[in-house]
C-alpha cells in the first residue's frame, strides 16, 4: 500500500531562513536546512532533489524519503547505506 509520503521530498511552506549557510547549517540536519533556506540557488537544489525523486522506483520511495528526513546529519541514510544513481546506466543503486 503506497503511502501520502511518495509525492515530494519538501514540505510546501514558505521559506524565510536567509542567512549564510554557515550561519544555520551547523544546527540543522541537511534536510531541514535545505527545506528551510530561502534564495533561488536552493529553490534549485530542491527542484534537482524532487526531480530525482519523481525517477527513484516507486516502492522505494517512502524508505527514501524517511531517511532524507531523518535527523542525521552528514546526508547518509538512516539505515548505513546512501543513494547514488549509476553514470552507466542512469539506475538508482545503494552504496
Amino acid at each position: 500500500m503506497a503511502s501520502q509520503s511518495i509525492g515530494k521530498l519538501f514540505d510546501d511552506i514558505t521559506r524565510t531562513e536567509s542567512g549564510a549557510p554557515a550561519t544555520y547549517r551547523e544546527r540543522l540536519s541537511t534536510f531541514n536546512f535545505l527545506n528551510h533556506a530561502g534564495g533561488e540557488q536552493w529553490t534549485q537544489a530542491r527542484e534537482l532533489l524532487e526531480s530525482w525523486y519523481s525517477d527513484y522506483p516507486d516502492e522505494s520511495k517512502d524508505r527514501l524519503r524517511n531517511d532524507f528526513r531523518s535527523e542525521m546529519r552528514g546526508n547518509t541514510s538512516a539505515r548505513g547505506g546512501s543513494y547514488t544513481r549509476s553514470r552507466s546506466t542512469g539506475a538508482w543503486v545503494t552504496a
